[in-house]
């Protein structure tokens, strides 16, 4: 009877759970590694219409569930949330939300003037100026109030 080297056993059955978990890991991140281009495609845009339909219903907390990067490094978790929050931001005229965005996918200054502008055309107030953070673009905000208000 041949016999067996219990150390031996015990180590090539914990390289096997642990590249059994790799790979489960890998595949919990990007499933489209694993499939084939027609395959991929089909699922990315399933993807893309899942966060596109969160941000049409503007539900910011639903975008936690949204955990799929592209093989390009998209998270869209994170375009989920910028886009909703930029939309709200403006939709509101309320900056709070421009501290939502990530300030790479979107710019928080940006946003920020875009808002004050919009209040700025509802109402002509320099103090909407006064709640930007960022000196430029509170600057930019003063110059657009003098503008709108010859």
């Amino acid at each position: 009877m041949p016999k067996f080297d219990s150390k031996k056993i015990l180590i090539a059955v914990s390289a096997l759970v642990i590249l059994g978990a790799a790979f489960y890991f890998l595949y919990q991140a990007n499933p489209a590694l694993f499939m084939s281009k027609e395959a991929e495609r089909a699922w990315r845009n399933n993807q893309e219409q899942q966060v596109a339909s969160l941000v049409r219903a503007g539900d910011f907390d639903a975008c936690a569930n949204v955990n799929y990067k592209s093989a390009d490094g998209v998270d869209y978790k994170n375009v989920c949330e910028n886009n909703i929050a930029l939309n709200k931001a403006i939709q509101t005229l309320d900056l709070s939300w421009c501290k939502n965005l990530d300030d790479k996918l979107f710019l928080v200054n940006d946003c920020e003037l875009q808002v004050s502008i919009e209040k700025l055309t509802k109402k002509l107030d320099i103090s909407f100026c006064n709640n930007i953070s960022n000196s430029q673009t509170k600057k930019e905000c003063e110059v657009r109030y003098w503008i709108l208000k010859a």
